[in-house]
């Protein structure tokens, strides 16, 4: 059985009372947790990889919400994660992007795109329905991600 992130990822690393907003964890499931943020895994293989970073803080709508210190590491994360998955899934363009108008809690895609993707060379958010993962392909994917992310 799959866990999705919304019955997992309510408490966070980064601070004990940690809540994640039930319409974020949404059709996610969770990697694990790398210093300040959680990763989550889109339910989407429309995309080579789709991942969601959260930093486990409450109370957060933009990056400038946090201390310089913490703003720095979220950012290196970020990098972190986007280098990790070029190696693993490469790709033509990985999009990096927090946007949150539909959902405000603070959160960076990162996303690996290949040229002719169902969305390319469009933005990929809501560009089209998601494909789910099978559970062995969930399965695969979690323990790859895990392994090279080094994810608590």
């Amino acid at each position: 059985a799959t866990r999705l992130a919304s019955r997992r990822a309510k408490k966070g690393a980064g601070s004990p009372d940690f809540e994640m907003w039930p319409k974020l964890a949404n059709n996610k499931h969770e990697v694990g947790s790398i210093g300040i943020c959680k990763v989550l895994l889109m339910n989407d293989t429309n995309y080579p990889c789709w991942i969601v970073l959260v930093p486990a803080k409450n109370n957060l709508v933009e990056v400038a919400d946090l201390p310089e210190k913490e703003q720095e590491i979220v950012w290196k994360e970020v990098q972190f994660c986007a280098t990790t998955l070029q190696k693993l899934f490469p790709c033509d363009k990985m999009n990096i992007a927090s946007i949150g108008n539909i959902c405000p809690q603070l959160h960076i895609h990162v996303t690996c795109r290949k040229d002719g993707d169902v969305a390319w060379p469009g933005p990929c958010y809501g560009a089209a329905p998601p494909k789910p993962y099978t559970d062995d392909e969930l399965e695969a994917m979690l323990k790859k991600l895990r392994t090279a992310l080094g994810c608590q």
